[in-house]
């Protein structure tokens, strides 16, 4: 089959957006975290690419635990990459994170797919997809230097 990136979006949260104003990377205390049902929603995401047989060569998170949480319950094995954080609050590294994006998103993996889980702002911001949360967007770099929509999976409660 073909090899493409997976982009997802962090599952079901606590109600709210952004983070608090004590927001601290690595201390999930001050984050914004995945609800009871984001938890479950996390785990039907693994289960849905289990069920299609689709393999994962690699799984990249933003080191925000709401990202951390749904690709470890989601697919076990995974690597933080700080380039997927959140450009929600202003930075100096959004136009390099929306870069870096953009430019892992047009290496296709040459076995197996690359899922890349980060925040709904940066996906819109290099696919022009609003992924809703909890879904996979599936994508592929076109002609014109976008991304073109080739699948997308949604993985609704039960």
């Amino acid at each position: 089959g073909t090899h493409a990136d997976v982009v997802v979006v962090y599952a079901q949260t606590e109600p709210g957006s952004g983070d608090p104003p004590d927001f601290a990377l690595g201390n999930c205390d001050t984050q914004r975290n995945l609800s009871e049902s984001g938890r479950a929603q996390s785990h039907r995401v693994g289960a849905t690419f289990r069920a299609h047989k689709v393999p994962v060569q690699a799984v990249l998170s933003s080191e925000y635990c709401r990202c951390l949480d749904t690709a470890k319950l989601a697919f076990g094995d995974i690597e933080a990459w700080p380039m997927l954080n959140s450009i929600f609050e202003s930075s100096a590294q959004n136009d390099a994170r929306v870069a870096a994006l953009k430019q892992r998103l047009a290496q296709r993996p040459a076995i197996g797919n690359i899922v890349l889980v980060s925040h709904n702002v940066n996906i819109h911001a290099a696919t022009g997809v609003s992924p809703a949360m909890g879904e996979a967007v599936v994508v592929a770099p076109n002609a014109s230097g976008g991304f073109d929509v080739i699948g997308r999976i949604t993985h609704d409660a039960p």
